[in-house]
């Protein structure tokens, strides 16, 4: 996992109310910073796009798998922004693994996995820990 990011969720969200779904804890909330690709710059969500805040923890495939390996190496990672309108990110691209579960990737480089569709609700997750925040000039 990276350590570049800031502490997650208080640095890049801003709270709401909460509600239990699936025993997994959603919380309606928004990302406060812009997010990119950590590879090309690339912005992935505007800030304020994002509706809800899944606190847990899913396996997700290594950026860089490793040669001469027959299975897909994953990693956990926790935290991810929803979105369920694909139209709010401003890029982003699906893949799809050998088992047929969708991930969202960088729309340029297609460096990821940066997050995952959720086949029961068809939400959009995408995490920060997979991305970088967009640094404006003062």
């Amino acid at each position: 996992m990276s350590s570049s990011s800031p502490s997650l969720p208080s640095a890049l969200t801003q709270p709401s109310a909460s509600q239990q779904q699936d025993n997994n804890v959603v919380e309606a909330r928004t990302n406060e910073s812009t997010l990119i690709c950590k590879i090309c710059q690339t912005v992935v969500i505007l800030k304020n796009m994002t509706t809800e805040w899944l606190d847990e923890e899913r396996e997700l495939p290594l950026t860089r798998q490793t040669k001469g390996i027959d299975h897909t190496q994953t990693e956990l990672v926790k935290g991810y922004f929803g979105v369920k309108d694909i139209f709010a990110f401003e890029n982003v691209g699906f893949t799809r693994s050998a088992d047929g579960k969708k991930f969202l990737v960088c729309g340029e480089c297609e460096e990821g996995p940066v997050g995952f569709v959720d086949p029961n609700t068809e939400m959009n997750y995408v995490t920060p820990e997979r991305l970088d925040v967009l640094q404006t000039s003062v």
